[in-house]
């Protein structure tokens, strides 16, 4: 305006005042077509988008979107076993599953003759690792200290050897994709602290004296402390169906909460329901959320502890559906094994598990408003402890211990979902396990011979004589069908006979029963073989996308200088240490690591805040 009106101030001007205000309208009327084509286009994206208040997105996703998100689409839509629009990983498929796990759950529950035992629950290897933590049941103060100091040790030891597996063979070796980000890393140096305890327990059986009681796989009071009303299988396992109880309902509440909340995979599928879901700026489905954890952990808690054999208890005694024999049992059993990998496996984000890097719609966590969990306080906590510690121990602490970026702990939703139904996987194995070894005998029971249903004892007394303190068959001619009842008359013996429950299990002593265990076995095997391919036809794609992208298209700029920062207003942390020793520490060249988080991003997230 100031050159059209003032042509005389600008004599080296090379337009007359008439060609400077033509100029002048014609931007203004591009400017102005411009601006009305980006608000239209706003608004429908505003329509597509159900009213759902969208979160702004830190620069370091929009880099991700602009960047890396191309690249992962186009590998994850070309392999089978990672694209999100086969019929199995359709959202009822999802939710149907999730309530198939829960009823499998409850029916094997109800079925399992273990449950209905009176005799001390036994479980080498859990009982072991409860016992070492479980400090208050030391004989003496000095016993307590020696518990807490393994305790201690095994979590550095299963540390250190669950990082050097997960960088050494997970990731350079096998190149998984999902265990690049911290939550995977997690899970697997998780196992290894478990492992890790395990063995301090039997060194601490090795190192006590001979008066004080060694720990065994009775030594399960930290259950008794969580509503356990004794140390019988029969109280034990209404712990364990509790929390596995718990863990189902988690499942399925989130699984329904990502379904919902997705607009990207399957934007017109029960649109309207997804418009009710995301109401009132997201509070529907956290409150959803939360009345359906909270009365359904309630629910699931009451009901199981008032199943059992006592008078008033809640008794399964169905013989149309029920009455499975042990062969019946491990085969259900492996089927909840099966299912528990198959929810896993119809993930949308399958081999990555990481929230899609679509950032228009985020998805949150359920029963949130957050996208991930994110916790630095033992980081902050590490950072200034070489401040108050001399200068040998700071130097050591420097020198041999991870950043304190490390134990920045971050979980996204996904993992939030897995993890804990992992965990509940190896339970449902301890129930194959028990399945296959299941011996009536060493249960408090015995079997009618004539139609193999199987009898509880029931008299306490009667089972002390017979079994030791950690449930060991001392007297195995008084666990029989012929020391409670007379075989010709078919009267009982005693009074303590009359006691006896007949349940609706039967047990007819065959070796097919190993096979549930076996195709147990087998399912995880396959999973990772699953696990396997889609992340190397992943990697694939990603690699030749990449070679593919034109040289003025690649995000070559993204890559910091060896031993340099990262470029200001990343939004990266500044104290974030940059050179080879750091790279390979985190498993560079490896799985996504290699392709997203090395050579289009190499300080992304998940590749520094873990430093596994």
């Amino acid at each position: 305006r100031e050159i059209g009106a003032s042509p005389g101030r600008s004599p080296r001007s090379p337009f007359s005042p008439g060609r400077v205000r033509e100029m002048t309208g014609a931007a203004v009327l591009q400017a102005r077509g411009a601006l009305g084509a980006a608000t239209e286009s706003a608004a429908q994206r505003a329509a597509q988008a159900k009213e759902v208040v969208l979160m702004p997105a830190t620069l370091v996703m929009n880099t991700v979107n602009q960047k890396v998100r191309p690249h992962l689409e186009s590998a994850r839509i070309a392999s089978m076993l990672s694209s999100p629009h086969v019929w199995w990983r359709h959202p009822v498929a999802r939710i149907a599953i999730t309530w198939v796990i829960l009823v499998e759950d409850y029916f094997i529950y109800a079925e399992d003759p273990v449950n209905d035992s009176h005799v001390i629950a036994n479980f080498p290897g859990m009982g072991h690792m409860m016992g070492l933590i479980t400090l208050h049941t030391s004989e003496t103060a000095g016993l307590g200290f020696l518990r807490f100091f393994l305790v201690i040790v095994s979590l550095f030891v299963g540390f250190w050897l669950g990082r050097q597996f997960l960088v050494r063979i997970v990731r350079r070796r096998w190149k998984l994709m999902a265990f690049d980000g911290f939550e995977g890393a997690f899970s697997v140096v998780s196992m290894f602290m478990c492992a890790a305890m395990m063995g301090a327990a039997l060194l601490y059986n090795l190192m006590i004296p001979s008066w004080a009681a060694p720990l065994t796989g009775a030594s399960m009071e930290l259950l008794v402390a969580f509503g356990a009303k004794s140390l019988e299988y029969r109280h034990i396992n209404q712990s364990f169906q509790t929390l596995s109880g718990s863990v189902d309902l988690l499942a399925i509440a989130m699984v329904t909460d990502q379904v919902y909340q997705d607009y990207l995979w399957y934007p017109n599928w029960a649109p309207c329901t997804k418009l009710l879901w995301n109401s009132w700026r997201g509070r529907t489905r956290v409150i959803c959320f939360w009345v359906f954890m909270i009365v359904g952990v309630a629910l699931t808690a009451h009901f199981v502890f008032k199943t059992g054999t006592d008078p008033g208890d809640i008794y399964w005694d169905n013989t149309r559906i029920g009455g499975m024999t042990e062969i019946a049992r491990s085969l259900l059993a492996s089927c909840i094994v099966f299912t528990d990998l198959f929810t896993v496996l119809q993930d949308w984000a399958f081999p990555m598990f990481i929230e899609t890097l679509e950032v228009e719609v985020p998805v949150k966590i359920a029963g949130t408003y957050a996208e991930t969990f994110r916790c630095n306080c033992l980081g902050v906590l590490w950072r200034k402890l070489p401040t108050v510690t001399p200068a040998c121990v700071s130097d050591f602490i420097r020198k041999y211990t991870p950043d304190p970026d490390f134990f920045a702990l971050s979980l996204n939703g996904k993992w939030l979902t897995y993890g804990p139904l992992l965990g509940v996987m190896l339970i449902d194995l301890f129930c194959a396990r028990s399945q296959m070894t299941y011996d009536p005998e060493s249960y408090g029971q015995y079997v009618d011979p004539v139609d193999e249903r199987i009898y509880v004892i029931t008299d306490d007394v009667y089972l002390a004589e017979a079994y030791d303190k950690v449930g060991t068959l001392l007297q195995p001619v008084w666990i029989t069908y012929g020391a409670r009842w007379n075989t010709t008359t078919g009267l009982p013996i005693s009074d303590s006979t009359l006691t006896d429950i007949k349940l609706n299990s039967r047990f007819v002593g065959s070796s097919v029963k190993y096979l549930g265990l076996v195709l147990a076995l087998i399912y995880i095997a396959i999973f990772g073989v699953l696990l396997k391919l889609a992340s190397v036809k992943l990697h694939r794609g990603l690699t030749k996308d990449r070679l593919e992208t034109p040289a003025e298209e690649a995000p070559a700029e993204m890559e910091p200088e060896e031993g340099s920062p990262p470029a200001p207003g990343t939004g990266v942390p500044p104290d974030v240490r940059w050179g080879p020793s750091d790279r390979a520490s985190n498993g560079a060249g490896t799985g996504v690591g290699a392709v997203a988080g090395g050579a289009l991003c190499p300080w992304l997230p998940w590749r520094t805040v873990p430093r596994f």
